[in-house]
This record gives structure tokens, C-alpha cells and sequence, in this order.
């Protein structure tokens, strides 16, 4: 029929068929042969042999059969569930007369009866322009909601439906909505096989084309993890073999030892790699493990002290920084711990001495708590009045211990101890100030105190090609002006500790077997 002459039959069916859902009574035959034309061309539906009110359940209907014509018949009649059928089940058959009028063939028809049941309960139906693409995008919007597998989403009543077909034949728009493409996707995906056995959802009759879609992801299952390896590999090879955009150096605050390291590290690598290079100011060594740890960072320069993370490497010893501890020269004392309830300063916060700091008073057995912190920078505090005493984590022989030691007129302190705490803390190792260094305490003898390693780090995974550049500039013996740094040495000279393997193969390379 034409698709008006059938919108409008479909149309009048749905009215009378609302009449009787308002009285409790559902056809649940619906289909062509039931819907008779008079001479007045209106419809009388016919046939209420299964029919039955709403709430009520007879013998018949209570025995758990499928009833129905197969091709008419909605998903919960196929499955014999009586308490799921309600208006919505003659919608579906509403929905299906609709099919079968505008394309000659109802939704669903096999060889046999099991089979056209088995593709109503798990088959989406076909679309109606899949049939004949000429019909319009409204009734074929109508048609699918109507034969929707969830009764929820089909219309709400029949006599909603009636409206929605006035609309239609009036020229208004329709209020159903299309599915969405994505939506249509995925029904059409769930029926190639592989993917309904994944799914848990069952495949009437799979056609040549979702038989070729299996074949294809079954081909991609077998060859996608070999793809993906090989990506992986060339990704790897390709960062590790290459220098990034730019290099970033953790150093420390300007005007510092680290800051000025860092500068003279990120000039030469320009220079050498042509890649731009600029020191990160940072308040010290904790932070700059921080920052490379966190990627924002390249390079880093690390106190052993502040090594406790296992994405963090060595690329090679830079210097010792040796802990120097400052008293008042008058204090009568010479144990740190008598200093307890007095005014200690210990560097700030994520920076190298406040670390090696808090591990020696641990090591001693004292808390910071038993002391009243200052939180001065270290420019205020050389020569505070108000401080009582300060541990400095610096290089021998730096100015600014002999400058701290006269203008706060201090003296420095031994760590009588310091053998048995550098048996206990690795990082930190005996070491000997020669007072010499320091003129305002050229009468004194040598100080045992406690010294730390400086490291220039990397993280774990850092390209091969980056460490060996950072090497090379290091040690290149083309630099009319070699960096204040340790000779290269040996990762076995330093056991206990992590290495980058690039920094491992440059050494044994550079110092042979």
C-alpha cells in the first residue's frame, strides 16, 4: 500500500485499540489478517480469541506458551512471559502490521515457526529504508520505536501512537526521535557472533556480512599485538636514540653552588647539542628530586641524602658537601644535644640541608621538635643574633662557612659519633675538616664531621642518548676551563646505590675493563 493509505489504516487500528486498553483488554493477535476493511474503507479488528484483561490470568495464558502469530508477535509473547505483556505487546504489532503494509513482508519470517521466534527475541529488526530507501525518515522512525526489544521504549499508549501518525500524515513533525548513529552501530555489532559471545547476547541468524566482520576482528585479534609491540618498540627506540625540544637542569637558588653548576652544565650542552638548556632555580636538593622524579626537570643535582626514590638514577658524583655545625663560641658545650629548647637553624624546607640535617639529629636521637626552629633564609641567618646555633650542609672550604663563623663569632662543632652513624645511614660518610679551610679556625685540629655526595641524576627511564650527551659535555676534555667536578669514576666505587645503565656503559667505555 502506499505509505499514507497505510499510515492512515495503521492510524485508525490504534485508535480502536487504545479504546479497548482503556477498558482492560488486550488483543494480543494483532496482524493483517485480523484487521478487516468495510465498505466504508474503515478498519474493524477482529478475533479476540487471545485476548485478555489486564490483571487477570486464565488458564490459557497462565501456562507459559508462546502465543501469538510469530511474525506479529512482540519479544515478551515469544517468551511466553504473560505478566510482561501489557499495551505495550499490541504496539509491537501495530508496529509490525506498519512493516508488513509499506514493505510487502512482516519484520520477521522464516522456514519455521522456531526460527522467526528465535530472531524476534534476539534479532533488531530491520529498518525500514534498509527495505526501500525511498520510504521517509519519520514513518521509519515510527516503525522502529514500535519495535523496540524493551517494551519501556516503545510509545507509551496506542492512542500516543494514533497521534504521532496524525502528525505524520498532517506534515508536522514528529515528536520520536531517530536513533542515534552510534546507537544503530553497536545493535549491528552485536550480532556478529564473536562479539555476541563476548556480549553475552545471542544470534539468530548472523548474515555473510557479520561473518566477514568476525573474520576481520578475529585477523586484527592475531595481528594487533604484534602491531602494537612493534609501535611500542619504534616509540621507545625513537625517544631513546633522540635529544628532546629542550633540557631543563634542577639546580638551586642563584648566586649558589648548585645554581652556578647548573648554569655552566646547561651552557656547554647547548654548545654541544645545539638543544637550549636552562637551570631551574629551586630551594635545593630535595626539590630537585622532586622535579625530576615529576619530569618537569631532565637533570637534577641530589644530595645521597635525598635518593630515596626508585625512579631516580645516577648519572655521575659531582662533590661532597660536608655538615658543618656552628655554635656560639662562648657556648660552653660540645654536644649538639645540649642545644635542645634553644633557637637551631637548619636550612629551608626541601632543601639539602634540612634533609641531612633531619637525618642526623635522628641518628643522635633527637627530634626537631626539641628545638625552636628559625625559618630565616640562609642570607638572614649568617650572623643572626638570634640564633643559638645552625647545621650547614656546603662544600669544605665555601665562604660562606668562614663568613658565618665570624660574623655570628661561632665556632664549629664535632660529631664525636660520626663513625657510628655513617655505619648506620649509607648516605652519609666520616669526614675530616681540615680547619685550614677556614682562617678564623686555622689553630684548631682537624674536626670529625659527617659528608654527603653530590650527584647529578636523571630518572630511570631517561633516553640513552640525553645521559650520554649530559656525559660527554661533563668530561670533554675540548673545555678550556674544566668543570670544579670529581674525575669520572667507577658505579662499583659506590655500591648500594642506583645508577642510569647509559651512565654505567659510559664509564666502563671511558675507563676500560
Amino acid at each position: 500500500l502506499t505509505p499514507r493509505r497505510s499510515a492512515t489504516y495503521v492510524r485508525d487500528v490504534a485508535r480502536a485499540i487504545d479504546f479497548a486498553h482503556r477498558r482492560g483488554v488486550l488483543h494480543r493477535d494483532l496482524k493483517p489478517a485480523n484487521v478487516l476493511i468495510d465498505e466504508h474503507d474503515d478498519v474493524v479488528i477482529t478475533d479476540f480469541g487471545l485476548a485478555k484483561l489486564e490483571g487477570h490470568e486464565s488458564g490459557l495464558t497462565a501456562t507459559g506458551a508462546a502465543l501469538g502469530t510469530p511474525s506479529y508477535m512482540s519479544p515478551e509473547q515469544a517468551r511466553g512471559g504473560s505478566q510482561e505483556q501489557g499495551p505495550a505487546t499490541d504496539i509491537y504489532s501495530l508496529g509490525a502490521i506498519l512493516f508488513a503494509l509499506l514493505t510487502g513482508r512482516p519484520p520477521f519470517q522464516c522456514d519455521s515457526v522456531v526460527q522467526t521466534l528465535i530472531q524476534v527475541l534476539h534479532k533488531p529488526a530491520p529498518r525500514l529504508r534498509e527495505i526501500d530507501p525511498a520510504l521517509s525518515i519519520d514513518l521509519d522512525t515510527i516503525v522502529a520505536k514500535c519495535l523496540s526489544k524493551s517494551p519501556h521504549k516503545r510509545y507509551a499508549s496506542a492512542g500516543e501512537l494514533a497521534d504521532e501518525l496524525d502528525r505524520y500524515l498532517a506534515g508536522f513533525p514528529i515528536q520520536a526521535r531517530p536513533q542515534p548513529l552510534y546507537v544503530r552501530a553497536w545493535h549491528w555489532c552485536q550480532s556478529i557472533p564473536v562479539v555476541a559471545a563476548l556480549s553475552g547476547y545471542r544470534v539468530a541468524d548472523p548474515t555473510p556480512q557479520h561473518r566477514a566482520a568476525q573474520w576481520g576482528l578475529l585477523s586484527a585479534a592475531a595481528i594487533l599485538p604484534l602491531l602494537l609491540v612493534m609501535t611500542l618498540w619504534g616509540r621507545w627506540w625513537w625517544v631513546d636514540s633522540h635529544l628532546p625540544g629542550s633540557i631543563t637542569i634542577a639546580g638551586g637558588q642563584v648566586g649558589g653552588a648548585y645554581h652556578e653548576l647548573a648554569q655552566q652544565l646547561s651552557e656547554r650542552l647547548v654548545q654541544a647539542t645545539g638543544v637550549p638548556s636552562h637551570p631551574f632555580e629551586t630551594v635545593g636538593s630535595d626539590q630537585n628530586a622532586a622535579l625530576v622524579v615529576s619530569k618537569r626537570a631532565a637533570f637534577g643535582l641530589v644530595q645521597a641524602t635525598s635518593m630515596r626514590s626508585r625512579q631516580m638514577a645516577i648519572l655521575a658524583p659531582l662533590y661532597y658537601e660536608s655538615l658543618h655545625i656552628l655554635v656560639r663560641r662562648n657556648w660552653p658545650g660540645d654536644d649538639i644535644g645540649q642545644l635542645v629548647g634553644h633557637r637551631l637553624w637548619i636550612g629551608p624546607p626541601q632543601s639539602g640541608t634540612r634533609q641531612a640535617a633531619q637525618l642526623l639529629l635522628a641518628a643522635m636521637q633527637l627530634r626537631e621538635n626539641q628545638f625552636e626552629l628559625s625559618d630565616l633564609d640562609l642570607a638572614t641567618a649568617i650572623g643572626s643574633p638570634d640564633l643559638d646555633a645552625a647545621i650547614l650542609v656546603i662544600r669544605p672550604g665555601n665562604p660562606l662557612v668562614e663568613q658565618w663563623l665570624r660574623q655570628g663569632d661561632m665556632r664549629l662543632l664535632e660529631i664525636p659519633n660520626a663513625d657510628d652513624i655513617a655505619l648506620k645511614e649509607p648516605s652519609l660518610r666520616t669526614f675530616r675538616l681540615q680547619s685550614s679551610l677556614y682562617p678564623s679556625q686555622s689553630d684548631q685540629p682537624p674536626i670529625m664531621s659527617l659528608g654527603t655526595a653530590v650527584f647529578l641524576v636523571a630518572r630511570t627511564d631517561a633516553p640513552t642518548r640525553l645521559v650520554e650527551a649530559c656525559l660527554e659535555t661533563l668530561y670533554d676534555a675540548r673545555w678550556s676551563s674544566p668543570l670544579d667536578i670529581m674525575p669520572p669514576q667507577r658505579p662499583a666505587q659506590w655500591p648500594g646505590m642506583r645508577w642510569h645503565p647509559a651512565a654505567e656503559a659510559y664509564f666502563d667505555a671511558r675507563l676500560g675493563p
